[in-house]
């Protein structure tokens, strides 16, 4: 059940604001049932490092702990604290002193402010307004929304927002600065990285990362005998074969039985860690394909399920998918073993990455705090 600030204190707060507003002081809001991570994660470690912000504080609402979060900030001189509660009078100074609140999903939880709807990838999927005329009212809830640094996503960003062009921040996505090396990953991820080697051994990882369908808890459309299959094949040329599930879902099978590494969100929290140590990306319609660009490394598509995806794309996927997408298993399979063998072709992004990230370079959370003036914040 997604946790809400009650009415009498958002109420309280929203009165007292014009008295205890703070510049630098910034509020980040966890929710929705995931672990925190993300860009929520990766630009509140950027503006921790600022010497400009003077406060940070999290209303967690989400699976990750107190201690998992501030394990995390013990390198920053800022001042973090955290809240639980929706409806302690504690909380109410998380609410009141926030020049800006940051989300990324489609509830406001009722925080006062202005409020900065970070969002978490570049849709493929239908998002918002594409996705359900209920979300008309999305333009009224956020301040402002983030977006990669591409006019495609500019404009549909704004219009899955009901928002118009100037109220999307199109600063690049905080987390690709992960994936860049711009910005280090936080101490525990850094950890979770030689985790992952460990568990490597020297070989070289394929991951596999299925998108989730509306209405399928499951997560993994393919069955048991080809991911077994699939496992054992990579073996053969010194490759583990790793399955990451959306995070919304969860699938029944035991990995660990079929010679598969776990790689859930449960195992790794953020992704990044595993891109990191990725050599080949498998996904279907997840924009986990767009993030992975950046790395340059090889993408395959794979739908072999006869559950055809029906949500429908915010743009013409055939078209802008980055590398070869398969329906068929043995093509796949023989495609495969030409990458992995030496043998494949040459994968070339330049174009998939102009449409989708634009001109991003490495420094979105700069960009993105430039934008909203937080460099500028004074002492």
């Amino acid at each position: 059940m997604k946790k809400k600030i009650s009415i009498p204190l958002w109420f309280l707060s929203s009165l007292l604001r014009f008295f205890f507003v703070k510049k630098g002081i910034y509020c980040f809001v966890a929710t929705h049932n995931k672990p925190w991570g993300c860009n929520m994660e990766a630009f509140c470690h950027y503006i921790a490092g600022l010497s400009t912000t003077k406060r940070i504080y999290i209303l967690n609402f989400s699976t990750s702990s107190n201690s998992e979060i501030m394990a995390d900030f013990f390198d920053y001189s800022v001042p973090v604290t955290i809240f639980t509660e929706t409806k302690s009078l504690s909380t109410l100074w998380g609410l009141v002193h926030p020049e800006l609140f940051f989300l990324n999903d489609y509830s406001t939880f009722r925080v006062p402010g202005r409020k900065i709807n970070l969002w978490h990838g570049i849709p493929l999927k239908k998002i918002g307004v594409f996705q359900n005329k209920k979300h008309k009212a999305l333009n009224r809830k956020f301040s402002k929304v983030v977006s990669a640094k591409s006019k495609f996503d500019h404009y549909n960003m704004a219009k899955a927002f009901n928002m118009p062009l100037e109220k999307v921040i199109a600063s690049g996505l905080p987390r690709h600065d992960w994936v860049m090396g711009t910005l280090p990953l936080p101490p525990s991820s850094s950890a979770q990285v030689e985790t992952l080697k460990k568990q490597l051994n020297g070989k070289k990882l394929v991951l596999y990362a299925p998108t989730f369908r509306d209405g399928d808890v499951e997560g993994l459309p393919i069955c048991v005998d080809k991911l077994k299959a699939w496992a054992e094949l990579l073996s053969k040329y010194g490759y583990v074969l790793g399955v990451r599930c959306h995070l919304i879902t969860r699938t029944n099978h035991n990995l660990r039985n079929l010679g598969v590494i776990d790689l859930s969100s449960m195992e790794f929290k953020n992704i990044e860690v595993v891109y990191s140590l990725t050599d080949i990306l498998v996904t279907d319609y997840s924009s986990v394909s767009l993030d992975f660009m950046l790395t340059n490394k090889p993408i395959l598509g794979l739908d072999v399920s006869e559950n055809s995806y029906n949500r429908g794309f915010m743009l013409d996927f055939d078209a802008l998918f980055p590398g070869s997408f398969h329906k068929d298993w043995v093509i796949f399979t023989e495609h495969m073993v030409d990458i992995i063998s030496g043998a494949g072709s040459r994968f070339d992004y330049s174009n998939q990455k102009t449409q989708l990230l634009g001109n991003y370079s490495g420094y979105a959370c700069r960009a993105l705090a430039e934008q909203l003036d937080i460099l500028n914040t004074e002492q």
